[in-house]
């Protein structure tokens, strides 16, 4: 079965005490090290998406880049 294009990396392990982790990131780290943390993740699911998960990974992958540019947006007045 695949999965829905909107596939959300949102499980429950990746949650701590009702928060997302991504949003746990952006509160505990600087806007910088926020950007950081999340081109790295969106780069792995990039780099190997074609020798592991294929679409799953590229999912996540834009997941991870929609997420990033929301907060960049909230962060630089939606720029």
């Amino acid at each position: 079965m695949t999965k829905p294009i909107n596939y959300k990396i949102q499980p429950s392990y990746y949650q701590n005490n009702q928060i997302d982790l991504i949003e746990m990131w952006s509160q505990l780290f600087t806007h910088e090290e926020f950007y950081a943390i999340m081109k790295s993740h969106a780069m792995k699911y990039l780099v190997r998406f074609n020798n592991k998960n294929g679409v799953e990974d590229l999912n996540k992958a834009d997941e991870y880049i929609n997420r990033l540019k929301a907060y960049y947006q909230k962060w630089n007045g939606g720029d």
